[in-house]
């Protein structure tokens, strides 16, 4: 196991807990994991390891259990917009596995489609746990940030 390897599990094993208990957390380490790609630069078990996975299940779970508010966080027209546009992408799937012309292409579609859709779950996700994140008190926070501390 390359020291790469090391290094990805050493970040990412003592974060699932954390994305467990703090899904915020989760959802900023499932972006910055989406964006960065940083199991691409390990070799060996660092480079098969399913990241997105190992951080959307805790993340997930802890939505359910300790967000507040639960699913009716994630109702919204937002919501619905996500929806009927995941909806579309399913219609324009089974049209295309249909086609004849495209029927060749299937399992891509499928695959494609499993792909986004899981995209979009953690969206819609990410909506629901961001909104739940208490705001900042902004209330003393100006006076305080313009103070220069004495020393």
């Amino acid at each position: 196991m390359g020291l790469r390897a090391i290094l990805l599990l050493a970040l990412l094993v003592p974060s699932m807990p954390v994305c467990f208990f703090r899904p915020f957390y989760g959802v900023l380490l499932w972006t910055v994991f989406s964006f960065a790609s940083l199991q691409w630069y390990a070799w060996g078990v660092g480079y098969m390891l399913p990241t997105s996975e190992m951080i959307a299940i805790p993340t997930i779970a802890g939505f359910f259990i300790f967000t507040r508010g639960g699913l009716g966080r994630i109702v919204s027209r937002e919501t619905l917009i996500i929806c009927a546009l995941w909806l579309w992408f399913l219609v324009t799937s089974i049209s295309a596995a249909d086609t004849p012309l495209l029927a060749p292409h299937a399992p891509q579609t499928w695959y494609r489609l499993e792909f986004v859709s899981k995209i979009l779950l953690m969206t819609l996700l990410s909506m629901g746990i961001v909104d739940s994140f208490p705001p900042p008190d902004f209330r003393h926070g100006r006076r305080r940030m313009l103070q220069f501390p004495r020393g």
